[in-house]
């Protein structure tokens, strides 16, 4: 039954109970309820949170249809339980920015994100290393530090900008022809895939220092294995986390997951190794060891063949999605907001004129660039959760409620309750620069 339940849900066939879900969860969302007061009056300990029992959690992502409408599950629960609770994975979960401020600023030097078991598991049964996403504590400080040097650091990421600028010129090629290939001529069947590829070939041409073929008419066929792990990983990875252990030798899901990470590192793993012998024969042969990120992890780092791997394959899953879905959510706003999009275009012809590609300096120059980037991250996240684990000792906070260690999820999504008058939040963001708070990525249910 559990199976039939999780296929239907993934396949989008879960039965006459997924509209009322639906209906349910934007009704309740229209307006914030009276009843659950963002910040509680009297101290509560951590035990008298309201509390998402593992029934409560299985019934609404199987049954109800929330599986792949995880932003309207954090909506309707924030409605149901307010805006601080036990979520039905052992963790609490945080959807306001005034508690989420609070919950960074007490974050430590060395930060946790929790249970990351999701992902150690295959590396430790395969023996590779931990990458920035990982590993935890002191090593992951160490280890940040060492990726940070070349790329993790905005001025350091400049570097790139003659690569970023030829995969964005194909990019652009890419555009063209998919329009005149549609039936109307103007048409891109799937904006958001194509961002997706952008994004992959982008950053791939960065860790890996060669070019994937993504943008290419025709994908070559390693590299469309590649994309097609990323995706079988996470699309099963929901299945992974809900399921008991035990069932992972009769459902497909846990079969799958790992299938997908296998690809990933089999082709990561086959780029890096390939780039190793390249730095080997120029050592053998009395050359300069010379090339970008992957080439300095290799050649100045103290970091093990395992560690690169793992960092490495790390650093462009995290970026493919992030950047994919911050350009097609930016592009979403601004088709919104058609004096904005004026605006914004006059800010980058009147710095860089039509026939020349702008250098990395001058793309720092737009304010009103940026101001467009950071209010969309503030409407729209990047990512649905993110979790974080409390280190300190317990202590009462101003919300009542006493914390100690333990996951915290911040949840994010869209903001009904925030000012989402673009042009006034664009304009104040322009005029203060980067360090606007108004602007800042955190968005909430």
């Amino acid at each position: 039954m559990a199976a039939w339940l999780l296929s239907r849900a993934l396949s989008g066939k879960s039965g006459g109970l997924l509209p009322w879900s639906q209906v349910c969860c934007r009704e309740r969302c229209r307006t914030a309820p009276s009843a659950l007061p963002a910040l509680q009056d009297k101290p509560r300990a951590a035990s008298d949170l309201p509390r998402v029992s593992v029934w409560e959690m299985l019934y609404r992502m199987l049954v109800q249809g929330y599986y792949n409408r995880l932003h309207e599950l954090q909506l309707y629960e924030k409605q149901l339980y307010g805006p601080i609770y036990w979520s039905g994975l052992k963790s609490v979960s945080v959807n306001t920015a005034e508690l989420l401020e609070e919950l960074l600023r007490k974050d430590e030097k060395f930060p946790s994100r929790g249970d990351m078991s999701l992902w150690t598991e295959y590396r430790d049964m395969r023996g590779f290393g931990y990458g920035p996403f990982t590993e935890e504590g002191e090593r992951w400080y160490k280890l940040r530090a060492v990726l940070n040097k070349r790329m993790l650091h905005p001025r350091d990421s400049a570097q790139y900008g003659g690569v970023i600028n030829v995969v964005v010129t194909d990019f652009i090629e890419r555009i063209k022809h998919l329009r005149r290939c549609s039936p109307t001529g103007d048409l891109v069947p799937d904006m958001s895939n194509e961002l997706y590829l952008f994004s992959l070939e982008g950053i791939a041409s960065i860790l890996f220092e060669t070019r994937l073929g993504c943008l290419e008419k025709e994908i070559p066929a390693g590299t469309q294995e590649f994309i097609n792990s990323i995706a079988q990983m996470f699309s099963n990875s929901m299945a992974v986390v809900i399921m008991p252990k035990w069932s992972r030798s009769l459902l497909p899901f846990w079969g799958r997951y790992i299938a997908g990470w296998e690809g990933i590192f089999s082709f990561a793993k086959t780029l890096i190794d390939k780039k190793m012998e390249d730095i080997q024969q120029r050592v053998d042969n009395d050359q300069d060891v010379e090339g970008e990120y992957l080439t300095y992890l290799l050649s100045n780092t103290q970091m093990s063949n395992k560690d690169v791997y793992a960092s490495v394959t790390e650093l462009l899953l995290a970026g493919v999605d992030t950047t994919s879905n911050t350009l097609t959510w930016t592009l979403y706003q601004l088709s919104r907001n058609p004096e904005i999009q004026d605006r914004l275009y006059e800010e980058v012809s009147s710095l860089v004129p039509a026939d020349r590609v702008p250098s990395a300096a001058e793309v720092t120059a737009m304010p009103f660039l940026r101001a467009v980037i950071k209010e969309t991250l503030r409407l729209v996240s990047r990512s649905a959760t993110t979790p974080s684990v409390m280190m300190r000792r317990p202590s009462q906070n101003r919300t009542g409620s006493s914390r100690s260690g333990g996951s915290v999820t911040a949840a994010r999504g869209p903001t009904p309750s925030a000012p989402s008058r673009l042009a006034t939040a664009f304009e104040a963001a322009s005029v203060a620069g980067s360090q606007n708070s108004r602007c800042t990525w955190f968005c909430f249910s």
